[in-house]
């Protein structure tokens, strides 16, 4: 007797759940980051790195003055003073260099001088490294978004440059 029922098909393939491809990204993430922080001391200092830091001050000193006096922080003379030292690149980054030396270096003492104000741009690496796995995971599976995630992280040229007080790598991280 033939049967009215279409011939089975062959179960589709699993695919990993979204909680498990955030979870084993954030854990890439974190391992990173604190790879980072572990040998944030052994890296020199880049000759940029000096403006960063000023103008990343000088951001914070106006934050304090809009804190205190709102008038005079919007005046003119106050915006310019503050605002004009490295005017050429945008001033986000340098305002969280700036936040992350006040916050963990000054307030809490987590950190060395150096590292807190490159700790903005050490968070957007890992970030990046975290973004890379999840959608090279998504689109082509598990193994192939470690492996981009874990050649990106290895890089030379990233990994040197994400220990950085610069722009190179929160772009790119905001570029993906």
């Amino acid at each position: 007797v033939p049967s009215s029922l279409p011939p089975a098909s062959p179960p589709a393939p699993r695919r990993p759940s979204r909680w498990r491809r955030h979870a084993v990204g954030g854990a890439l993430a974190l391992s990173y980051l604190a790879i980072l922080l572990s040998t944030a001391q052994d890296i020199g200092f880049a000759r940029d790195e000096g403006f960063y830091f000023s103008a990343a001050d000088r951001y914070q000193q106006w934050f304090d003055l809009l804190l205190k006096d709102r008038k005079q922080a919007t005046s003119r003379e106050a915006v310019l003073s503050h605002w004009e030292m490295n005017a050429e690149h945008p001033p986000l980054m340098k305002v969280l260099f700036g936040l992350s030396h006040r916050v963990f270096h000054n307030k809490l003492k987590w950190l060395a001088p150096s590292t807190s104000y490159r700790l903005p741009g050490m968070l957007c690496g890992a970030l990046l490294v975290y973004l890379v796995f999840v959608f090279a995971a998504k689109r082509f599976g598990e193994l192939e978004g470690f492996l981009s995630a874990a050649f990106l992280a290895l890089m030379p040229v990233f990994f040197y440059h994400v220990h950085l007080d610069a722009f190179d790598v929160p772009i790119t991280m905001m570029c993906f």
